[in-house]
């Protein structure tokens, strides 16, 4: 078979490509075995200049890339205070935890009906202690979970719970329907009345003596049930408080009144809760706590604890100076001794702290090399354009606190400002909108309600049609949340609709308000 021109060059090419691959892998080898040939006649390394090498060059690489370590701490300060951290233990309030352990003694675990309201401020621990007391009596009683449980040798009988936040229903009557899906069998049962009345259903289960199952119900923010007669809530207590009650109910609330409007109707038919009411957070608890928050960057052996037993010499707080944490703690507890706040300041310290940090230690400029063997003494230690050897870049818990009082003074500054135009700037657009709206009510009538405010408020809205107004429950926690803030105040009365509310700015300042925000001159400027 005869060839073509063409694929005779082809089979050329390729072997002149193959015999041109050959020799430089040949040459390869040949530079390979010289350089071998050639090792023992070199000088060999001395052990001080190969480890002064190999620290440059991890000197180098740490710069290039910081360790984890170096941010770490920053880290793990701050996920300490995020709100939504469960504690291992919660120091103080002991004799709140006195009156949770014993009640919960008394009633659940020894299968017995009855109720108890715990009231305060927000962020003084009111649900954290129940969920810490709950855990302990776990641990005492095995039963004590949500679903499906079994019977115990000690306690022969069952315990359902469940916690609701009564800001997750709608309307008041809802909390029956909430109850119901929370409680009822899994399992279909042949007496429970599926077709009947929520009301019902929820009778079956919490008012059947012949069940050996206690219901335990915790009501987080139960005052959001609060109506014109206020018949959900009685109905709930009176639940509690009947001989054939299979419930246990823990109410909690940050309104103080509450049990003013609800208590007496109940004192005549002798349904009284037990009362437990939560203080104000102190300095020395407040500074107490995030101590003992903070102990914990340190080792194992000092998570515990903050003194050695043997040495007994008090060990260094990590992180802040310990000056920077009692200032944070007067400066909470002179407002309104709310935890959260002051967990929320010392996260934004040991944020700002830790830019500081960065912009110090990561983001600096390599060390000058190491050329000489002689410096044998600056081989461990980073040095600067000076010749001066410092210690390592990388921060640990035992090193000198990072966050200092300067911190804690510019971060708090959002919390104890007095001028009004910052604290009205501060608010949400809705709280913004209440605002006006008392100002405008305050033009027309020298007294103002809480129904005055609601009317006031939905027309103002609906007249607009921008936005639809929000749900007179939303409305007064919205109302409530700006009294917390000190720009108003809510005096007591029986009902709630006729609360007279104050409020504790000139008008002019919410003029300034109203011409800055063009909605708000869309609503109130029309």
């Amino acid at each position: 078979m005869k060839r073509t021109r063409s694929e005779n060059a082809t089979r050329v090419t390729k072997r002149a490509l193959n015999d041109d691959d050959m020799e430089n892998a040949h040459k390869t080898i040949r530079n390979k075995e010289n350089q071998v040939a050639s090792t023992p006649h070199q000088k060999p390394t001395s052990p001080l200049r190969s480890l002064t090498c190999s620290v440059q060059a991890l000197s180098t690489k740490a710069q290039q890339h910081p360790p984890k370590q170096q941010l770490d701490l920053f880290q793990r300060g701050k996920a300490l205070f995020r709100r939504t951290v469960i504690p291992s233990r919660l120091l103080g309030r002991e004799n709140e935890r006195k009156v949770m352990t014993a009640f919960w003694t008394e009633h659940v675990l020894a299968n017995k009906p009855g109720c108890l309201y715990v009231s305060g401020a927000p962020g003084t621990g009111k649900t954290a202690m129940l969920n810490d007391v709950k855990r302990q009596m776990e641990v005492t009683s095995p039963s004590t979970a949500k679903k499906g449980l079994k019977k115990t040798t000690n306690h022969h009988h069952n315990i359902n719970m469940t916690m609701i936040n009564c800001m997750s229903v709608k309307e008041p009557k809802a909390i029956y329907t909430k109850i119901v899906t929370e409680l009822k069998p899994t399992s279909r049962s042949s007496d429970f009345p599926e077709d009947a009345d929520v009301i019902v259903q929820a009778e079956h289960l919490l008012l059947n003596t012949s069940k050996d199952t206690l219901y335990v119900v915790v009501l987080d923010e139960i005052d959001q049930l609060v109506t014109r007669d206020k018949g959900v809530l009685y109905k709930i207590f009176e639940w509690a408080s009947l001989p054939s009650s299979r419930l246990v109910l823990i109410g909690i609330a940050n309104a103080m009144n509450m049990t003013d409007l609800v208590l007496p109707r109940l004192r005549a038919k002798n349904c009284e809760p037990q009362l437990l009411n939560f203080n104000p957070y102190g300095a020395a608890d407040i500074s107490a706590i995030i101590k003992d928050r903070l102990y914990s960057l340190l080792d194992d052996d000092l998570q515990h604890t903050n003194s050695d037993p043997e040495s007994k010499t008090v060990k260094p707080l990590p992180l802040m100076q310990p000056i920077a944490v009692e200032l944070c703690a007067k400066k909470v507890a002179a407002r309104k001794g709310d935890l959260r706040q002051a967990f929320d300041l010392c996260q934004q310290a040991i944020e700002l702290a830790q830019r500081e940090y960065k912009r110090t230690n990561v983001t600096k400029k390599s060390p000058t090399p190491l050329t000489n063997s002689n410096n044998s003494s600056a081989v461990l230690c980073d040095t600067k354009s000076n010749g001066k050897a410092t210690g390592p870049v990388t921060l640990r818990a035992t090193d000198p606190p990072k966050v200092t009082i300067r911190h804690i003074s510019a971060v708090s500054q959002s919390i104890t400002t007095n001028s009004p135009k910052d604290k009205l700037n501060s608010l949400t657009l809705q709280q913004q909108i209440v605002i006006a709206t008392l100002s405008k009510l305050r033009q027309k009538k020298n007294r103002s309600t809480m129904a005055d405010v609601c009317i006031e408020y939905t027309s103002t809205v609906k007249a607009n049609g921008t936005m639809p107004p929000v749900t007179t429950t939303e409305l007064y926690t919205i109302i409530s949340n700006i009294q917390d803030i000190g720009l108003l105040t809510i005096k007591n009365a029986k009902e709630q609709t006729k609360q007279q509310v104050l409020l504790n700015i000139e008008d002019s300042d919410v003029n300034l308000l109203i011409d800055e925000i063009p909605f708000l001159k869309s609503l109130f400027q029309q």
